[in-house]
């Protein structure tokens, strides 16, 4: 990170957009995050987070990305990262990050400041997944973030079948179709508990 902030900031910027929107991205971002944040952020992990702010911008409340560190103090490991313009507490994140089947090793959250904006907090959970795992999982990158977000905006259900999402070929649909069908199981009072139904359907 030898490079400036700001030589690394229009970088990610020229990578991201095209290129009558650069001046306006750059007097957006400049100054929009935490000294911190600057010092560390740079190449394909600048534009995760520029996407993930541009699309707070276009009217989204909760946006998120999951990733392989590349650089900073754990190399190599598996993390996703949510932006948000409203209060989430660990106590509203963890239980949905682990219906995926994420453990957490630890969590770390900073401030983005936006003119026109409410206060973004980005929070940055390091995963407990085995490096074995990082391939599978980031080729089903898209289905899985695009569940989360429907978790957290509780249009999507918050238990283990969220998991199949992670290591099948179903997307958040299907499972929400399966969830329905072990609900109605439930009602017709099967002798299987839905408990036991989600734990078979998924190890």
């Amino acid at each position: 990170l030898a490079r400036s902030w700001n030589e690394r900031l229009r970088e990610a910027i020229e990578d991201f957009a095209p290129a009558e929107q650069h001046e306006e991205l750059f007097a957006t971002y400049v100054e929009a995050f935490t000294e911190e944040h600057r010092r560390r952020a740079a190449g394909e992990r600048l534009v995760g987070d520029l996407a993930c702010l541009e699309a707070l911008r276009a009217g989204s409340d909760l946006e998120c990305d999951l990733f392989v560190s590349r650089t900073g103090d754990h190399p190599g490991s598996l993390n996703l990262r949510v932006f948000t313009t409203h209060s989430l507490t660990l106590s509203d994140q963890l239980p949905v990050i682990s219906s995926f089947g994420f453990g957490v090793v630890d969590e770390y959250s900073r401030h983005v400041r936006i003119a026109k904006l409410p206060g973004i907090t980005m929070h940055n959970f390091r995963l407990d997944v085995r490096r074995g795992q990082h391939r599978q999982l980031l080729a089903r990158r898209n289905e899985v973030i695009a569940l989360l977000r429907q978790v957290f905006a509780g249009q999507a259900g918050r238990d283990r079948l969220n998991r199949l999402v992670a290591t099948t070929n179903l997307n958040g649909r299907d499972v929400e179709v399966l969830r329905a069908y072990v609900a109605y199981l439930h009602q017709l009072r099967s002798e299987f508990q839905a408990r036991l139904i989600r734990r078979v359907l998924v190890d």
